[in-house]
């Protein structure tokens, strides 16, 4: 059989918090072995996700914040979307 990783993101959890519930948490006590992940700087969601999802650093993907501005026209517009003839699509 070969050995199995099951990852667990929990956006903004503080690892405290995880160290007292696995004392009370019978399931959690079992995913002890756990390893505590360093985040991305700046320490921001879509930052982080990306970082987590892609494998790179925030110069390899150019996502530093949940905006940006449009460099044409220097209109705020949201990073993990693009948006086409007035509807925004999910990238």
């Amino acid at each position: 059989m070969k050995n199995k990783v099951l990852i667990i993101g929990i956006d903004s959890l503080d690892p405290k918090i995880i160290n007292k519930l696995i004392s009370k948490l019978p399931n959690f006590k079992s995913l002890e072995t756990f390893t505590e992940l360093e985040t991305t700087i700046p320490p921001e969601t879509p930052v982080a996700w990306s970082a987590a999802s892609t494998g790179t650093n925030p110069g390899k993907y150019g996502i530093f914040d949940f905006i940006s501005r449009d460099l044409e026209n220097n209109q705020p517009k949201l990073n993990l979307t693009t948006e086409k003839a007035g509807i925004i699509q999910q990238l």
